[in-house]
Formats: structure tokens, sequence, C-alpha cells
């Protein structure tokens, strides 16, 4: 488990296109680059951003943008999609030593949580459950049970055993994941998601360049990052 950091965008953009508290084209003020809040000081990686609609907040990963997306959600319905989308619960597949990951419950978050969950700190995942929320975006709203397993087949090459797809619950409605997946296209194509382009194929998805903190040392270390990528 390790913090996912901006991989973890989709869930607080997921959240507010399915509360319709924000549309792809709703402006958000970046700040410039710079937004202290609750003692902190929260920045953007790269570029200093003023106005963004909510698309161009995942297109550049900014982190401003979607902590004021995770603020006007609010604590209690943020948490409550983090919990939907699988976070802090083991997936269930048949492989040993899984871990849930750390998502602390609402009482424990201070005031600056809401924000920094919302960009994916103060909170870890496993790779298994980021394909999972991914997972939810590309079967329309769905959260699936993962398994690694299809069938089991005797010497004769009959199917002994099958494993069916499982949905586990709803979390988006289809037209909410629908949007999304439009908008990680956009990541692809035209963010910083550019790299994972292929030739052909029709990519979407998101990056995620999470700050490190090393034993010994108070909050993150400068220039140690894990990069990473989801997508489909």
């Amino acid at each position: 488990a390790y913090e996912p950091g901006s991989c973890f965008k989709i869930v607080t953009s997921s959240a507010a296109i399915q509360e319709k508290d924000f549309t792809p084209k709703s402006l958000i003020f970046c700040e410039n680059g710079k937004f202290k809040v609750a003692d902190h000081t929260i920045h953007d990686h790269t570029k200093k951003y003023a106005w963004l609609t909510l698309s161009q907040v995942l297109e550049k990963s900014s982190n401003i943008g979607i902590s004021k997306v995770g603020k006007k959600l609010g604590k209690e319905v943020l948490y409550k999609y983090i919990r939907n989308f699988g976070f802090g619960n083991k997936t269930g597949i048949r492989l040993p030593g899984e871990s849930s990951g750390i998502l602390r419950p609402v009482y424990d978050w201070s005031e600056f949580s809401n924000y920094a969950i919302s960009f994916g700190q103060e909170i870890s995942a496993t790779p298994l459950q980021l394909v999972c929320m991914m997972g939810v975006i590309a079967n329309g709203g769905e959260l699936v049970r993962p398994f690694v397993i299809k069938e089991i087949l005797n010497s004769s090459g009959e199917t002994e055993k099958r494993f069916k797809r499982k949905v586990l619950r709803r979390v988006l409605n289809q037209n909410s994941a629908k949007i999304i997946k439009e908008i990680l296209k956009d990541v692809v194509e035209n963010g910083s998601g550019e790299n994972a382009a292929v030739e052909g194929v029709v990519i979407a998805g998101k990056t995620g360049t999470a700050q490190k903190s090393m034993p010994g040392q108070k909050g993150y270390v400068s220039g140690l990052y894990t990069s990473s990528f989801v997508g489909m």
C-alpha cells in the first residue's frame, strides 16, 4: 500500500459529477499555483493556473483545483465515495497477503484532510484497488470483484468450475461514468497522460506523482516521487 497521489483524483471528480456539484465545464479558480489553507500550502506540480474547468483540472492534474472540489463535496460525502469505490477494504481477490490500505474515519480527519485526501495524500491504497477504481469507470459505474482464475478445467479439458462476474455494488450511474471516461480520454490526448497514448487505440487514464516520505524524516522529501498511471 502506498499514497496513490493524483490517480486518486478520479474518485473526487467522479463524486462531484455524480452529486451534480460540478460539470466538466464548471470553472474552478486554481490560485495561480499556490493555495494556503489550514496552516498548509498546496502547490501545483508544474505550471501555475488561474481558472480551469473541472475537465482541465484533471488534464493538468491541478492539486489546488481538485482540493476545492473535495472541499465543496464535504468530508462525509467524499468519505462515502472513497468507501464505495472500495478503498479501506480488501478487494476479496483470492491471493494471500492483500492489504486493505489506510483510510481513517472522518472523525479522525484534520481540517486539512478534506483537501489532501482529494488529491491522494493522507490515504494509502494498493495498485489492485486502483485497478478496481478504474474498473468502476470502465464498467459503467459498477464495482466488480477482481479474480485471477477464470475457470478450472479437468484433464479432458472440460470445465469443472467457472468463476462468474460478481458486481459488489453500483458506485456511479452510467452517465456519470461515461462523463468521467471522456475526461480521462482527454487526460491522455491533451494532458498529463500523453506518454500513455498508443497509436490506433483509444486510451483513457490518469497519472499520479505522489510525494514520498522517508523513515527518520518529517513530512515529504523534496524530489522523491512514486510515479504511476492507471488506465483503460
